[in-house]
């Protein structure tokens, strides 16, 4: 026959206290359901860890509030597996804050998930890094959002680098901002992409410089525009490289203009191939002038279009000399008219050779007087023809005069041959003076062919020697 309620609250709590774990064991669960608070408060651990799961699954949340700290120690980690979730979040923090390793071992997702925020960061930490993943994962993502930095500071890598994409987006900016640099380097790239705008802005410049290029391609488009110049430009130069092409076209062009000289350096051919026109209009200067002739090799047609000629002209030497002519062909007029002399002087004969009629016309006296006989080479003779009697003259050094090839020769106008000066003449081989028309030969003037030695005087043509002018013929002798 059970005791009654009457009967069973009518004990005192010595006498509870000194119970024997026999006769607790005879007390049936109903019985037991009746222990007043201060009755529960007398148990001691023995006493406790003696009672099996069928009394304790009649024990109330209340019931439980009430064990002492001693009474909280005698639960074992099978009897705490037990336990319903109702009955488990009836724990006070006292007593959570006493809960052992040993007795960790027994708590159930469910258990877990019941707990308020003030009695899950009443865990010690010793507790909170022993949880296993998947007790962690037992953590709603509100939970995991409203730890003390106390208690999240005590999860450990694994645990970190465990949590689901639910638990992830929980975390609140205070969190992120407060990674450990080994619970940072735990983040796996899918966890990353789940965090929301405001998370990417918590990151702080210390965790970004980390980066890895694993973690970096987490980083979906969505976020991408999120991050600040501060943080783009914390990101090491292989964190910066290793962006995809997806994530880098997410970048404004105002992200792209505030990149460091540093974050510059580390953008790949590829992810500058993949440029939009828009974003290329925010490069800035300085990193421009930094561009190597790798990155240039990227860039393309339209793109090189829409550089204003500050940016063209920030491009540096090397990157100059390694534009192809197909990237040569997106210049315009004006952005050719106003190249520094530096730039120009840096575009290879190869490239000059891309210069279509119009580009070539736009070029300045000032330009073309840097010129080099190995650049001159690359102009087409039909290009060269397009050029004014000014420009020619400009660009005509003697080491220029020099190199000129046979359609070079005969692409020059009869106003650029009669005003060749007597240095200029002096400098032409016997081949090239063999490839004068008979109207360039009459556009000669006696004092320029005077300047002439035996051997050049050798190279005219009977042809062209017929064509001249008694006084052009008195020069020569």
């Amino acid at each position: 026959m059970d005791l009654s309620r009457t009967t069973v609250q009518a004990y005192s709590a010595t006498y509870i206290a000194g119970l024997t774990t026999t006769q607790l064991a005879a007390l049936t669960r109903l019985e037991l359901s009746y222990l007043l608070p201060k009755q529960i408060g007398a148990l001691q651990a023995t006493q406790v860890s003696s009672l099996s799961s069928g009394q304790l699954d009649g024990l109330t949340s209340t019931q439980f509030a009430a064990l002492s700290t001693a009474g909280f120690s005698g639960l074992t980690s099978t009897q705490i597996k037990g336990l319903f979730p109702t009955q488990f979040d009836g724990f006070t923090t006292t007593e959570l804050a006493l809960l052992t390793t040993t007795q960790r071992v027994g708590l159930t997702t469910s258990e877990l998930a019941s707990l308020s925020p003030g009695q899950l960061n009443a865990l010690s930490t010793t507790v909170i890094t022993a949880l296993t993943i998947g007790q962690v994962n037992g953590l709603t993502s509100t939970q995991i959002g409203r730890l003390n930095s106390t208690t999240f500071g005590a999860l450990a890598v694994t645990q970190i680098g465990g949590l689901t994409t639910t638990q992830v987006k929980g975390l609140s900016p205070n969190e992120i901002a407060n990674l450990t640099s080994a619970q940072f380097g735990a983040l796996t790239s899918t966890e990353i992409s789940a965090f929301s705008a405001l998370q990417i802005q918590a990151l702080t410049t210390t965790e970004l410089s980390v980066l890895t290029t694993t973690q970096a391609a987490g980083i979906n488009t969505h976020q991408v525009p999120s991050l600040t110049a501060t943080q783009l430009n914390a990101l090491p130069s292989a964190g910066v490289g290793a962006l995809s092409s997806g994530q880098f076209v997410g970048l404004t062009s105002a992200q792209i203009g505030a990149l460091s000289t540093t974050a510059f350096s580390g953008l790949t051919s590829t992810q500058i191939h993949n440029l939009t026109t828009t974003q290329a209009q925010g490069f800035s200067t300085d990193d421009l002038a930094v561009m190597t002739s790798t990155q240039a090799g990227g860039l393309v047609k339209n793109v090189v279009k829409v550089l204003t000629t500050d940016q063209i002209n920030a491009l540096s030497t090397s990157a100059m000399a390694a534009l192809t002519s197909t990237q040569i062909s997106g210049l315009s007029e004006t952005d050719m008219g106003a190249l520094t002399t530096t730039n120009f002087g840096a575009l290879t004969s190869r490239e000059l050779a891309a210069l279509t009629a119009n580009q070539v016309e736009s070029l300045t006296t000032d330009d073309l007087a840097v010129l080099s006989a190995m650049q001159l080479s690359g102009f087409r003779a039909t290009v060269l023809a397009e050029l004014s009697d000014a420009q020619v003259g400009s660009l005509l050094s003697t080491s220029v005069i020099a190199a000129l090839a046979s359609t070079q020769i005969v692409a020059l106008s009869t106003g650029i041959v009669a005003g060749l000066a007597a240095t200029q003449m002096a400098a032409l081989n016997t081949s090239e003076i063999g490839e004068f028309t008979t109207t360039q030969i009459a556009a000669f003037t006696p004092a320029a062919l005077s300047a002439l030695n035996a051997a050049q005087v050798a190279g005219f043509t009977s042809t062209q020697l017929s064509a001249m002018s008694g006084g052009q013929l008195s020069a020569l002798a």
